[in-house]
């Protein structure tokens, strides 16, 4: 291939990553902008307990989300490799399809079962949310929670053929109609079941609408037939995408359930307001990893080492960087942004310390995202379930020792000792294994140097605002 062949790919391909970039950061600015949008309409409307069922229900979904079982993530590898034909590629979607039914009666069916127990064993009901209006809510919890989890896999066939601009469109209609359209309702009938009735309703609508859309853009034809040979062909990527689901949903979500059972509703939603808050540095730059997933993966695959050890260095800086600095920006200013936001001072008051022990967590969060994506690349996922299992061996005593000792706060002690060991380990045990011989610059540019560049700029800004009469 002649140099100017090369170099024209180069830029084509510098240009795929530069537009999904955008668009991956379009939809999570959005899906920042909404949380800081209609949360605090939330709890006017509703009121803090039931932001709290509200909250319960957040991590009920990341927990459900296990159910995917790596299918949507195995999917998106396979679309994005391009190893298969459309035949092959048509009866594998069909395949899954028939899985995905099945996932949505078990979801569906076993929270239904488990509603009452959850209801009254579980949570703590109180004089605004009882007993009867908690089942009812969980109830439909599973049932959006069954819908949403098959949505997934539409959007990883989108995501892995690089439409990532009309994935994230998806998600941002999603989300607009969801979580933003429903204010206008609740604003004159202020009811948790109506809200939760909204999110079914607009989850199977989104859901038949990306179903049609992926066919159709792919180009897959509606004759395809269910095939376990196509399933039996992805499943070791899956039950290694499966094993990391688990643990990440279980690491990621374990301290807002123990919590709820721990404490009661408005504690549970004082925690997720604080959490909510504390995951800018980590919403903020995964787009940026999730955009380079898939040429990455064509890249390990072809075996081009140099474009690989480049991309993995450059963008480790940026993602560090743009981290760092959110992260330090909340931690300075945590009562601040959140009496700004929520116009509730009593919400904010006592939640610095929390809030900062979670947002150093997300930045820690941050620095796994190339080590992690650079093993999604080449189809690894032992190392992350191994480290991941460790953590889950100890963390759920962790929580109990230290939400007793401290309240919320301890709950936020465990997310930080997880994620910064994390950091370390991925970052050494995945850039041996895939890049030989650069871990030190891996150091050097996606940690040290843009952490201590950041620290300093922002702290000597923090210092010098008020010395310098600007908070005036």
């Amino acid at each position: 291939m002649s140099d100017s062949k090369i170099s024209c790919r180069k830029t084509k391909e510098a240009g795929y990553i530069k537009s999904n970039m955008l668009a991956n950061y379009i939809g999570k600015m959005w899906s920042i902008a909404s949380i800081y949008l209609f949360v605090p309409l939330y709890i006017k409307y509703l009121g803090i307990d039931a932001y709290g069922v509200i909250a319960f229900h957040s991590a009920l979904l990341g927990i459900l989300f296990i159910a995917d079982a790596g299918l949507s993530s195995a999917f998106a590898r396979e679309v994005a490799t391009r190893s298969r034909n459309q035949s092959e590629l048509g009866a594998l979607l069909r395949s899954l399809e028939g899985v995905y039914i099945a996932i949505v009666f078990v979801i569906s069916s076993g929270v239904g079962l488990a509603s009452g127990w959850i209801s009254t064993s579980w949570l703590t009901p109180s004089q605004e949310i009882p007993a009867s209006l908690l089942q009812t809510s969980i109830i439909l919890m599973g049932a959006t929670a069954a819908i949403q989890v098959a949505m997934s896999l539409y959007n990883g066939g989108l995501m892995g053929a690089d439409r990532h601009a009309m994935a994230n469109s998806f998600q941002i209609g999603f989300s607009m109609v969801r979580s933003g359209l429903v204010i206008l309702p609740l604003h004159f009938y202020p009811n948790l079941l109506f809200y939760f009735g909204w999110q079914l309703v607009t989850s199977v609508f989104f859901l038949m609408w990306m179903r049609r859309t992926v066919w159709l853009k792919l180009g897959l034809s509606s004759s395809a037939r269910f095939s376990t040979e196509a399933l039996r062909k992805v499943s070791r990527f899956a039950l290694g995408m499966l094993g990391i689901a688990v643990i990440s949903a279980l690491n990621t979500q374990l301290d807002k359930l123990v919590l709820s059972k721990m404490l009661n509703l408005q504690d549970l939603a004082r925690y997720t307001v604080a959490g909510l808050l504390a995951q800018a540095p980590s919403i903020i730059t995964l787009p940026i990893a999730v955009s380079l997933l898939p040429r990455l993966t064509r890249w390990a695959t072809d075996r081009q080492h140099e474009r690989l050890i480049s991309v993995y260095h450059r963008f480790s800086y940026i993602i560090a960087s743009i981290a760092a600095t959110a992260g330090f920006v909340v931690a300075l200013n945590p009562v601040q942004l959140i009496t700004w936001w929520t116009g509730n001072t009593s919400l904010a008051a006592g939640l610095e310390m929390t809030v900062r022990i979670l947002v150093a967590g997300h930045l820690m969060l941050a620095l796994q995202y190339m080590p992690y994506h650079l093993a999604l690349a080449h189809g690894h996922s032992r190392t992350n379930l191994i480290i991941g299992s460790a953590f889950l061996v100890v963390t759920p005593f962790l929580l109990v020792v230290l939400i007793q000792q401290y309240g919320i706060s301890g709950a936020a002690i465990p997310w930080l000792l997880m994620n910064a060991s994390g950091a370390i380990l991925l970052a050494i045990l995945l850039t041996r294994r895939f890049l030989s011989g650069q871990l030190r610059q891996w150091w050097l540019n996606g940690f040290c140097t843009p952490i201590v560049i950041t620290s300093i700029c922002t702290g000597s800004i923090q210092w010098a605002w008020p010395a310098l009469g600007l908070n005036s």
